[in-house]
């Protein structure tokens, strides 16, 4: 097709540029009628790779805020999709499953202090009425942990959003914007915590410490939780100056209630997901 056409093959409206103005169909130009095109298009749609992958995890992890103030003011064709971003990163989490904090077996459940009494009473309850061993129901219940963890995490988005449309509710935003920065920030999270892995693994390497003692290996886990941690400290604080258009003081105010709400979202999620698998298990 020559550059010069004027009429749209899918509506027939005239139009100028490589957009059709009214239903939006690209131009078709030669190179997108080769096998090469139809495979990367096939692979953009399959893995949510529309735009650069790289780039937007650089700019998750690098540039704290500018992705969900880009979505907010509406800078959005530049950037993958805020769920296809979570969703992606979502899945190699949980492929990999670095921590086990978001998948918790039902023994870890039964000792959660927010909701022990209640889970050992549900769980001795179930226990009496069909007549099973604790380890035959606790087999089970990690079995259908394991597979509900990676799609229930998401859960925590909304609960999230909701305390952010309390602490900012001067910002005066629709509840989308905040949720929307709870879905960024939760992949950031994810993103973060497979490459605290990668550097666990790296200092060991460095070290030759794959042969040393379980004290050595420990102080190195703490190490990368520590820089882990530091670096949510950072994040959290640039991309809430950056997002919320906050000054340097106003967004050292909002840090502690936003990391606070974030931990309670999370031990929410907890009670959530136990409810959740207890009902189906």
């Amino acid at each position: 097709m020559s550059a010069q056409e004027t009429i749209c093959l899918n509506c027939s409206t005239k139009h100028q540029g490589r957009f059709c103005s009214f239903c939006g169909q690209k131009v078709i130009e030669a190179h997108e009628r080769t096998i090469p095109y139809f495979i990367y298009q096939f692979f953009g749609s399959a893995f949510f790779l529309e735009n650069n992958f790289l780039k937007n995890l650089w700019n998750l992890l690098a540039r704290p805020g500018r992705l969900p103030l880009d979505f907010i003011e509406g800078r959005r064709k530049r950037w993958m999709t805020p769920f296809s971003l979570f969703l992606l990163i979502n899945l190699f989490y949980f492929w990999y499953s670095p921590l086990t904090d978001l998948n918790l077996s039902l023994g870890e459940q039964l000792n959660q202090p927010h909701h022990q009494s209640l889970a050992n009473h549900l769980v001795n309850h179930k226990l009496a009425k069909e007549r099973i061993s604790l380890e035959e129901y606790m087999e089970r219940y990690n079995q259908k942990s394991t597979n509900y963890a990676n799609s229930l995490f998401i859960l925590q988005v909304p609960i999230f959003a909701a305390f952010l449309a309390l602490i900012f509710m001067r910002k005066k935003l629709f509840y989308a914007d905040h949720f929307i920065y709870a879905l960024y920030f939760s992949a950031f999270i994810l993103l973060a915590a497979l490459l605290q892995v990668a550097i666990f693994y790296l200092l060991h390497s460095i070290h030759n410490s794959f042969y040393t003692s379980d004290v050595e290996i420990n102080a190195t886990w703490k190490i990368t939780g520590a820089i882990y941690g530091l670096w949510i400290l950072a994040h959290t604080f640039f991309s809430l100056k950056r997002t919320y258009s906050q000054k340097t003081w106003q967004a050292c105010v909002a840090l502690l209630p936003v990391l606070l709400a974030f931990v309670l979202t999370h031990f929410l999620y907890r009670t959530i997901l136990f409810l959740i698998i207890f009902l189906v298990t």
